[in-house]
């Protein structure tokens, strides 16, 4: 052999070793990983979820909390609104029924007592003075033996029941005393408010002004039977067939009845007829 047949050989003989060395050691290794996890066992599989979880939870315990949405999905309408009904503001109080009609000093009676009480608790103990601007046909705008008849009766409730309140004719020394005014109508009318009808009953309204203020201080509704009221006018109006209601008579109207209320003050109109006191109040003041 010659010395270049030898080097040959020594070169195979080394690879194939080395070759050998390495299958071993795969060899080996593969042994001590069966040793580690043997056949039939998920530890692998149970490490890689831990690692994987531990992973993601260590990803969430970093990651920035994000803000819930605010957004909402639309609502869709409802097919029947009376399904599901929005809520309703609590009902206002019903109106009082209607007064039935009564014979005629009977309401008055009943009106004035419930209007001279209301007055006094508005006014209290002290001594007043009271003044009546006479009554009046709201139709008319005239007096009628009816409406004479209401004042003395409505004077016997004062004298009889409130004698703090005194009654003065109506004048300017009375104005200057600042006194409480009562007022009031007598108005023939259909309690079913059938125009086409006859009236079957009279409305009476009385209300109370105190002049110190110029305010409505009470006011009182009732009914009449038709068949117990005088309505015909006194004689000085039967003697002007030209009569007719003027602003004035209409202001005073509209304070004595419904278009008025407790607190509000009295029309302007009808004060500049009164007869003017040098210390009368304005209304406005």
């Amino acid at each position: 052999m010659t010395p270049k047949d030898h080097n040959v050989l020594s070169n195979l003989t080394a690879t194939r070793r080395w070759r050998q060395s390495c299958l071993m050691i795969a060899l080996l290794l593969g042994l001590a990983a069966c040793s580690l996890y043997p056949p039939g066992n998920d530890a692998r599989d149970d490490a890689s979820k831990k690692i994987a979880n531990s992973s993601a939870a260590g990803t969430a315990a970093t990651a920035p909390e994000r803000a819930p949405s605010t957004a909402t999905a639309p609502k869709s309408a409802p097919d029947n609104l009376s399904a599901n009904p929005a809520p309703h503001a609590p009902a206002a109080a019903p109106p009082a029924a209607p007064v039935a009609p009564v014979p005629f000093e009977q309401a008055v009676d009943r009106a004035g007592q419930k209007l001279l009480k209301a007055a006094h608790e508005a006014l209290g103990d002290a001594p007043r003075v009271l003044v009546i601007d006479p009554l009046i046909d709201a139709n008319s705008g005239q007096q009628s033996s009816g409406t004479v008849q209401m004042e003395e009766i409505l004077k016997r409730i004062v004298q009889s029941t409130f004698p703090g309140m005194a009654i003065y004719p109506l004048k300017r020394s009375s104005l200057e005393q600042g006194p409480i005014l009562l007022m009031g109508t007598l108005t023939p009318v259909n309690t079913a408010n059938a125009n086409d009808q006859g009236s079957n009953a009279f409305r009476i309204w009385l209300t109370v002004v105190d002049l110190r203020t110029g305010r409505i201080i009470a006011k009182a509704l009732d009914r009449a039977t038709v068949e117990t009221v005088n309505s015909n006018p006194l004689s000085y109006y039967r003697d002007s067939p030209t009569w007719h209601k003027d602003r004035t008579t209409a202001a005073y109207i509209n304070s004595c009845q419904a278009n008025s209320k407790v607190g509000d003050f009295v029309d302007p109109t009808y004060l500049m007829r009164l007869p003017k006191p040098r210390k009368f109040a304005s209304a406005r003041s």
